[in-house]
């Protein structure tokens, strides 16, 4: 028995049925000395509340989450020379099974480790063919076996047909090693391969000669753990929740009918699981490589399974490659297991989530080139006469901004606009990306440092695909200096992954860019780059070191990464990128119109808004997870003049302008801009020369542009979740929660919630019992009140005075009509001091977060004969902060206006 604390003893049960020792080291593949053979009676273990796994000796296995029977298991399987060895029919046989316990990156664990070998249908013999002793496993002879055993595995120490391969020592060659990881508390079982040999012809396409696609890559060529479909819960009406190109929303639906329905979803990974009948949710996902391990859905006759295992396109599997997967389950629901789960990553990987002041994209307010001028120019004006313009403008109507962050028009991906009219050609991607492409006439003449002293603020820059062979310019000119090295494909190109001259590259590169003001790279197109640079999808580990080697030099110029367009996978390898921020969880600020031929003759000062860009509730639970914080595309939020900027019809798509939103209007700025600052995340809105409403976007933040943000991101409720992916029950529509608690409050949970509801096809009410456990104290007295898209901004009126938090009701309205979708309800709770008979802070009534821990510096609570209240505020020198106080056992509000000092604080004494 594992040893674990005298709370969890009465729940916790780990039992190995094979002799166990505590290991001599705390690595990770310490194992405990045992019998070459397997025993007879298998092993168990876990938590028989949370997460119990019992492994036969036959290599079968079953997992129980809560008590009840989610998964039995598939074949375990390894592709060798394009043919694939499974435990299935006993082309892969279980030879030697071992109990291991220690101590890893990720904990304490206890488990079983076992060993896998290859069989042939030749006549026994003690040594291999010759030349397959030892080094790379590449066997041409060996064929699989013919019809699958319909018992089941087979013995793994005897079957009557097949000879295993032996090295000179009369030991079995071992192609495979699979582990089984369970942690004290029973709450994440890690599921381990490991190939000690080279594997060649590991590709599921190899023997085909076919080149690699996206889709293939997807389909796993190992097989561990894998998990029948149709036994035990899985495929039995459990739900799921995965992830195809961040931004484009979550894939939902009853597992398997919708998993990954298009190419970019083909890595399947993370896949969480929900239970409909218990409410619960359980969370798959690999914990180390991460561009490597996918997962698939295997329909094979009526022996359906999901499989997880190596990217199907790798040609060979180096010898000691491992990884693992993990199961994580903690007997809550979807959004408190994502984040437990991610809490387990980024413990096990060295990361913790970004702090509200981590970067200044992050902290300040910022200006967005996605909005009016993305591809397009203030007439007469180069792209620095224009930015310098938008510059001075928001600063005069009192915007302090701290960035600007500058799209991809400024390398020409795409073609740009002139100030004389016309376009001059883009590049189609990625040509170069430094200074000298930025000097051309149209963007910034000055060069960029010239630029960077002239707005005083620092870049957030757009990097996509670079081009490849078939360029009309060809590959980047970087490629034909012999100091660097690239891998230089037809579609597309990347510094060689690993190489002493590709590091030297991107080391290069970001010292440029961060002497031309570069604070933060913006990756985008990663996931075209996959299927364009074969190399990637064919080599292991090399799309990791890609990103890792590009995201190490940043780091080493002081320079951190936000996330653009990407495969699911990029969000967990995040956690191995310690300057890896910010992620866009929303897509693209488009209104996503089909324009006539006519549109760029005459503004139409059409009002139009795309829910993708704004409803980001789901989108956001993921990055976050993940300790990446979430970002809302850019917004426009005033009325914009389009007369003096340029238009152009789009390459040959007559349907399509740049900028996109000329001639348009935002029909709901406030919603961007509440939403925006509910993400916790990026503010930076996108308008042009003069047209920012700058009245709604001070709402967002202090007079010196520091955000005010809420203590983590609004993340849509489990009922939302439960709507979306059984399609019925919960809330239909977009429901978001988030809170904060402030220094000197000393009690668990939030004591200031807000919750959003928007584009409701049917009436929801909120109660604690929607909101995660951990959020909530259950012992405080709140006061609630609400703001309704159109109203104006005024100090709160209270329906009732102080209630119990566990019987609050927070209504929120169906929409009128699909066209008003965007006619938001935002609810806002307080706690009342000294158990509910003192004063409560509303906090600021003219912000979008009346709370914040930028705001508030101290909070202390006196609860004598006359209850009060003490609060210090932060904010920029001279700024009059309106707040609004709830007197004692009344519902009256009172308004204070505290006057910052010199000093950058004002204390304010109510009672």
């Amino acid at each position: 028995p594992h040893s674990v604390s005298a709370m969890a003893a009465a729940a916790v049960l780990l039992v190995a049925t094979l002799p166990t020792a505590r290991a001599s080291d705390a690595a990770a593949s310490s194992q405990v000395p045992f019998a070459a053979t397997p025993a007879s009676t298998g092993w168990s273990g876990g938590n028989r509340s949370r997460v119990w796994v019992e492994v036969a000796a036959t290599g079968n296995f079953s997992v129980s989450l809560g008590d009840s029977l989610w998964f039995q298991s598939g074949a375990t399987e390894i592709t060798i020379n394009g043919t694939t060895r499974t435990s299935a029919d006993g082309g892969l046989i279980l030879v030697a099974t071992k109990p291991i316990q220690g101590t890893d990156q990720f904990g304490q664990f206890t488990g079983v480790v076992q060993s896998w070998s290859v069989a042939t249908q030749q006549r026994p013999t003690r040594h291999p063919p010759s030349g397959k002793a030892s080094g790379a496993f590449s066997p041409t002879n060996i064929a699989r076996r013919g019809s699958p055993q319909s018992a089941g595995l087979p013995d793994p120490q005897v079957h009557p047909s097949m000879t295993l391969y032996f090295n000179k020592s009369s030991d079995p060659v071992i192609v495979l090693e699979t582990t089984f990881k369970i942690d004290p508390t029973g709450s994440s079982l890690r599921f381990g391969t490991t190939v000690p040999i080279a594997v060649e012809g590991a590709s599921i396409s190899a023997a085909d000669g076919e080149q690699p696609t996206i889709e293939a890559w997807g389909t796993p060529s190992t097989a561990f753990p894998s998990f029948a479909v149709g036994k035990g819960k899985l495929g039995t009406g459990l739900g799921f929740v995965s992830y195809s190109e961040i931004g484009e929303g979550a894939l939902t639906g009853v597992f398997p009918r919708g998993f990954k329905p298009e190419p970019l979803a083909s890595g399947g990974v993370p896949l969480a699981l929900l239970d409909p009948d218990s409410l619960t949710a359980a969370v798959l996902s690999p914990v180390t490589k991460f561009y490597d391990t996918v997962f698939g859905f295997a329909p094979n006759g009526v022996n359906h399974t999901l499989r997880c295992g190596v990217a199907g396109t790798a040609e060979r599997i180096p010898p000691g490659w491992a990884t693992e997967v993990v199961l994580h389950y903690t007997a809550a629901g979807l959004t408190s297991t994502m984040l437990s789960w991610g809490d387990l990553l980024l413990s096990g990987h060295g990361k913790s989530r970004p702090s509200p002041s981590a970067t200044v994209q992050v902290a300040q307010l910022g200006l967005s080139t996605v909005g009016h001028y993305f591809y397009g120019l203030h007439k007469g004006m180069n792209m620095e006469q224009t930015l310098t313009a938008v510059a001075e403008t928001s600063r005069a109507a009192g915007l302090h901004f701290g960035y600007i962050l500058i799209d991809s028009f400024w390398y020409r991906e795409y073609t740009v606009s002139t100030p004389s009219g016309g376009t001059d050609k883009g590049f189609n991607g990625v040509w170069r990306w430094d200074d000298q492409v930025a000097r051309v006439p149209e963007m910034f003449p000055s060069g960029l440092a010239a630029l960077r002293n002239t707005v005083g603020v620092p870049f957030v820059m757009h990097i996509g695909e670079w081009v490849g062979n078939t360029s009309e310019c060809g590959p980047p000119p970087y490629t034909r200096n012999a100091s660097w090295e690239w891998v230089v494909d037809e579609a597309g190109s990347v510094p060689r992954p690993g190489s002493v001259g590709g590091r030297l590259f991107w080391d290069e590169l970001f010292r440029w860019m961060a002497e031309g003001g570069l604070t933060t790279y913006k990756l985008d197109h990663s996931q075209q780059t996959m299927p364009d640079v074969r190399y990637l999808l064919k080599t292991l580990g090399a799309t990791a070191t890609w990103l890792s080697d590009m995201a190490a030099a940043a780091a080493a110029h002081n320079i951190t990464k936000q996330y653009g367009g990407h495969i699911s996978s990029g969000f967990m390898h995040s956690v191995e990128l310690p300057n890896a921020v910010v992620a866009r969880c929303s897509y693209d600020y488009s209104p996503f119109l089909d324009r006539p031929t006519t549109a760029c003759k005459a503004p139409s000062n059409i009002a139009v808004s795309q829910p993708s860009n704004v409803l980001i509730g789901t989108n956001s639970l993921y990055p976050w997870a993940m300790g990446l914080v979430p970002y809302k595309d850019a917004f426009l939020s005033g009325p914009q003049r389009w007369e003096n900027t340029t238009c152009e019809l789009w390459m040959d798509r007559s349907s399509y302008t740049f900028p996109e939103w000329w001639g348009l209007q935002e029909a709901y700025p406030e919603l961007h801009l509440i939403v925006a600052a509910l993400t916790a995340g990026p503010v930076a809105p996108g308008d042009g020369i003069g047209d920012t409403d700058a009245e709604l976007v001070l709402r967002s933040c202090m007079a010196n542009g520091t955000l005010l943000k809420p203590a983590r991101p609004a993340l849509a409720l489990d009922a939302v979740w439960h709507n979306k992916v059984f399609g019925a029950g919960g809330a239909n529509g977009e429901v978001t929660h988030t809170g904060t608690s402030l220094s000197g409050r000393n009690a668990p949970g939030f004591g200031w919630h807000t919750v959003l509801g928007v584009a409701l096809s049917s009436p929801f009410t909120v109660t604690t019992s929607d909101l995660m456990q951990t959020d909530v104290n259950t012992e405080s007295h709140v006061v609630a009140w609400r703001r309704r898209a159109g109203e104006p901004w005024a100090l709160p009126v209270m329906d009732a005075g102080p209630t119990p938090i566990e019987i609050v009701r927070l209504p929120l309205p169906e929409q009128d009509s699909a066209e008003d979708w965007g006619r938001y309800t935002l609810w806002h709770t307080a706690e009342v001091s000294c158990n509910g008979r003192g004063w409560a802070l509303l906090g600021e009534w003219d912000k979008a977060i009346p709370v914040s821990q930028q705001r508030f510096t101290k909070y202390t609570e006196e609860c004598g004969a006359v209850p009060t209240l003490r609060i210090v505020v932060a904010g920029a020198v001279g700024e009059v902060v309106h707040l609004a106080f709830l007197s004692p056992n009344s519902a009256a509000v009172k308004a204070v206006n505290a006057t910052v000092s010199a000093q950058g604080s004002a204390m304010v004494l109510v009672g």
